[in-house]
């Protein structure tokens, strides 16, 4: 009979590992994808909970409001035929940040270069959805 493998919690799964996941191990994970050059998770009140941004860029008031406007523009895609809300992508000069949101939980992802490879930012998707499950308030 076959040795089973350890079953992985659904955020292991997202980011491919065995490890045990607090928040500054998924930063560290995150940080290790292609392109990245840092990350921070807040909450949909813009307070931080865990990150690696680098203070030279400045982006801490950018991550505060970030989750009200994911957040309207979320209200306004039910009138599109876009379909959901993936991600918000900010392309600046010197770098880009890309917002996911899920529930009360929103990841900023710097990244060099323009847009962040499709496998990326699915798994990034994908980390967020699992990582807000954990604070959201049971109904």
């Amino acid at each position: 009979k076959p040795v089973e493998a350890p079953s992985r919690r659904p955020l292991q799964m997202a980011l491919d590992t065995d490890e045990n996941l607090d928040d500054k191990a998924v930063v560290a994970h995150i940080n290790k994808l292609t392109g990245m050059k840092g990350c921070a998770l807040m909450f949909g009140d813009g307070l931080s909970l865990a990150g690696s941004l680098p203070p030279e860029y400045g982006t801490e008031g950018l991550c505060a409001m970030a989750p009200t406007i994911m957040q309207r523009i979320e209200k306004h895609m039910v009138e599109t035929k876009l379909g959901t809300l993936r991600g918000m992508t900010l392309s600046c000069e010197k770098g880009s940040v890309t917002f996911f949101m899920h529930a009360n939980l929103c990841l900023a992802a710097l990244h060099t270069g323009g847009e962040l490879a499709q496998e990326v930012q699915e798994k990034l998707a994908r980390v967020v959805h699992e990582l807000s499950k954990k604070y959201s308030n049971p109904v």
